[in-house]
């Protein structure tokens, strides 16, 4: 694959594309208290500029009382975990 130039200048990389049946939000208060969501979805996607999930009820992460500091999800028995903004739900497509 080859990246393409975006209208910044910037070299955009080609996005990665996973087919996953769900994610897990994590969000780390103090050490030893995590709150988790596991969502189902369809897809989650990363890019060199950001990630975004594909097919979720995005009402249950706007629920969350704190941010997710880490997404994680399963593809083919491999483990993928990243850490995410505070701008997650701006990258979410719910589903449709």
């Amino acid at each position: 694959m080859l990246a393409n130039k975006s209208t910044s200048g910037h070299m955009d990389m080609p996005a990665t594309n996973y087919q996953t049946e769900s994610i897990l939000l994590k969000s780390h208060f103090l050490p030893g208290d995590v709150a988790e969501l596991r969502l189902p979805c369809d897809s989650v996607t990363l890019t060199d500029r950001g990630l975004g999930v594909e097919g979720v009820e995005t009402r249950h992460i706007e629920r969350m009382v704190r941010t997710a500091d880490d997404l994680s999800f399963e593809q083919d028995g491999q483990h993928h975990r990243i850490k995410v903004a505070s701008s997650l739900c701006s990258q979410i497509t719910p589903k449709g």
